[in-house]
């Protein structure tokens, strides 16, 4: 299966098949006021080149109260690792995530916004996330 712009059918991607997140675990370290070394362990969630994973936004938000609350945006979207884009994208500059892309636009060369990228450390997903109302599969 291969993306395409819904706009003017350009080809996004080389072919893909449908799988899961993969899993990484990021160790960081420091130092707390009492001088002690700790360690903090975050699980990481990346689509593996040449994968799409289909998955529904969600938005987390807090009400007046603190609570935390989920919605489940209305749209599902593809999300893909970067490199299979053909398409060309921006590339890291400082303002643009401490370490890495936190939040660029995607944009197919018609002009035609076709989701986000999000690659930066502090961040648990690190993929495209492509609008399924902007991009369809097809073989």
């Amino acid at each position: 299966m291969k993306l395409h712009c819904k706009n003017c059918n350009k080809q996004l991607t080389n072919s893909l098949f449908l799988t899961k997140w993969s899993r990484s675990i990021k160790v960081d370290t420091y130092t707390n006021e009492d001088g002690e070394v700790k360690e903090i362990k975050e699980v990481q969630r990346f689509v593996p080149k040449g994968g799409f994973v289909k998955t529904r936004r969600t938005q987390y938000a807090c009400d007046f109260t603190g609570k935390r609350l989920r919605t489940i945006l209305d749209y599902t979207s593809y999300a893909i690792h970067r490199d299979d884009l053909l398409i060309p994208i921006g590339i890291w500059a400082p303002g643009m995530g401490c370490c890495d892309i936190d939040g660029l636009d995607v944009e197919c060369v018609c002009g035609q916004l076709l989701g986000e990228m999000s690659y930066d450390c502090w961040q648990s997903y690190h993929c495209v996330d492509i609008n399924k109302d902007h991009a369809y599969l097809a073989n």
